[in-house]
């Protein structure tokens, strides 16, 4: 989506924190292409936690014990995959410690259904639709993250803070689970008019919005109070006039 936004293809484009900023900064997977200064954030929509799934009935009681096990990242330049090594290698894991697998959530979780994948990692807003509906198949554990790997992921300056997975946001999730975050962040490039910019921001934070009834399962975390928190990049300055003035 970052690149389509850059070619023009596309005006406006959603992203996550870590992933605007490494095409902002022209780094990471976007390091052929060069800094996007121009990019532009409209705002925070919500966070993004990293969930990291196992079997409940299985072996696998942290991060750490992912080491020779099959771990589905993501699929091949996902932003999603990008972090999930990130994460990997906060907890000490190399690419030869694992077996990764490129896997769309989907079939991801097929895998873990199937024990054909001993751990899932996906960055993803919650509660997400597909874990709940994994869950109604397969006992599945959340696992927490190191706090060494969360101050280190944090430290890193890619765009990610440190955040909890609340107990009860999936069923039979009895304790609180540590993780990091990255914001879904709406995006957008310099080449867009103020004007322009100033009303796509009023449309998704204003007041009154309903966004949950027009499919959004996150809809009740979009806000303006909320709306500066995560971000990575710089804001644009018809999006941050606009915000104050809904506030």
């Amino acid at each position: 989506y970052l690149r389509l936004l850059r070619s023009g293809t596309v005006w406006l484009a959603l992203a996550q924190g870590d992933s605007a900023l490494d095409a902002y900064e022209g780094k990471g997977s976007f390091s052929g292409d060069g800094p996007y200064p121009s990019l532009r954030a409209v705002g925070s929509l919500y966070p993004e936690p990293v969930h990291v799934l196992v079997r409940a009935d299985g072996p696998v009681a942290s991060v750490a014990d992912l080491k020779g096990r099959r771990v589905a990242i993501g699929v091949q330049g996902s932003a999603s995959r990008t972090t999930a090594l990130r994460v990997m290698q906060a907890h000490g894991l190399g690419p030869k410690d694992y077996t990764a697998l490129e896997l769309s959530l989907r079939e991801a979780l097929v895998a873990l259904r199937d024990k054909e994948a001993d751990a899932v990692i996906q960055v993803i807003g919650m509660p997400a639709d597909s874990i709940r509906d994994a869950l109604a198949e397969i006992p599945l554990r959340l696992l927490p993250l190191s706090e060494r790997a969360v101050v280190t992921l944090v430290k890193s300056r890619a765009g990610y803070f440190a955040n909890t997975i609340p107990r009860g946001v999936y069923a039979n999730q009895a304790q609180d689970v540590r993780t990091i975050a990255t914001a879904a962040l709406l995006v957008v490039s310099t080449d867009l008019s103020e004007t322009e910019v100033s009303a796509v921001t009023r449309y998704v934070f204003d007041k009154g919005r309903d966004l949950v009834a027009r499919g959004s399962a996150q809809g009740t975390q979009v806000s303006a109070a909320t709306a500066r928190q995560g971000l990575s990049i710089p804001m644009h300055i018809a999006a941050s006039k606009t915000l104050d003035a809904i506030k």
